[in-house]
């Protein structure tokens, strides 16, 4: 195995900046630092509470026009101002454990490839501070996903998701970095990790931990809908599969679209019958 890297850990700030206090102070806790933070400003108002100690860059990435920066070209330009070897992305509203970062990094420069942490989900908005017992005890991990107790290699590439995870610098920009084909996050994510698979790189869950902090969100995602039906035609045109196919067996349940994991085609039914929908299906959770 290689001896550990200097690493940098990029988050992506849309929305929600109070959280990134929550990284900061998890971050503080680690028993590994990062080398250096990028944080991508997305057109937030930061107020950073807890940097002392810790070497921050914060990147303001705001679109000229009235075009939203996607999350693709928001992850890129923070990786392309590394001046670390290897990355680490995590979502802004993720917490880090104390080993999250020691533990991520040794597995991915163990394995090569792709790594993906461990999310937690917790179960009710944070109060006051916390340690890793508390946010352990107060968490569930994702009903649709493995279990992961000790680190494990998979050759099932779709369930990687850019909530957190570890990768070469070179490698992640000898692949491009993340496709700015794609309007939203979770198709363009499926993308990342197919075109790794295809040259033969591993995918490893690790068991470096992660905390998902709850707040409101759409369960389908309906208020990414015509963004993710756009995304996975662009998708089955590339691999001639369908992404995120549990994402879109809700929406046919829900009556939006015609489709099916057989067909070549997704025909919305309403164009307008997702926002009726969605009034329903937006609820304060983390999952």
């Amino acid at each position: 195995m290689k001896e550990m890297e200097a690493f940098a850990l990029i988050v992506v700030v849309r929305d929600q900046p109070d959280y990134l206090n929550r990284i900061l102070d998890g971050v503080l806790k680690s028993d590994l630092r990062p080398d250096e933070m990028i944080i991508v400003n997305v057109g937030s108002d930061l107020i950073l509470k807890r940097s002392i100690g810790l070497n921050i860059k914060v990147l303001n990435q705001l679109s000229g026009s009235e075009k939203r920066v996607s999350t693709a070209t928001a992850r890129n330009f923070g990786a392309e101002r590394s001046t670390c070897e290897h990355l680490v992305f995590m979502n802004n509203d993720c917490i880090p454990s104390k080993s999250f970062f020691r533990q991520l990094v040794f597995d991915n420069l163990k394995n090569d490839g792709l790594t993906i942490g461990n999310p937690r989900y917790l179960l009710w908005p944070l109060q006051g501070g916390h340690d890793d017992q508390q946010l352990f005890d107060s968490s569930v991990p994702h009903p649709y996903r493995p279990i992961v107790e000790e680190t494990v290699g998979t050759h099932d590439h779709n369930l990687f998701a850019g909530l957190c995870f570890s990768i070469n610098k070179g490698l992640f920009f000898e692949f491009g970095g993340f496709s700015e084909a794609y309007l939203n996050h979770r198709v363009g994510d499926v993308d990342f990790a197919f075109r790794l698979r295809k040259n033969l790189y591993p995918l490893t869950m690790s068991s470096a931990t992660v905390y998902h902090q709850r707040h409101d969100i759409y369960s389908p995602p309906l208020d990414n809908f015509l963004e993710i039906v756009k995304d996975s035609r662009v998708f089955y045109r590339k691999y001639s599969k369908w992404p995120i196919q549990r994402t879109l067996n809700r929406f046919v349940e829900l009556q939006l679209i015609k489709w099916a994991p057989y067909e070549t085609a997704i025909d919305i039914l309403s164009p307008t019958r997702h926002r009726q929908a969605g009034r329903l299906y937006r609820s304060s959770a983390s999952i």
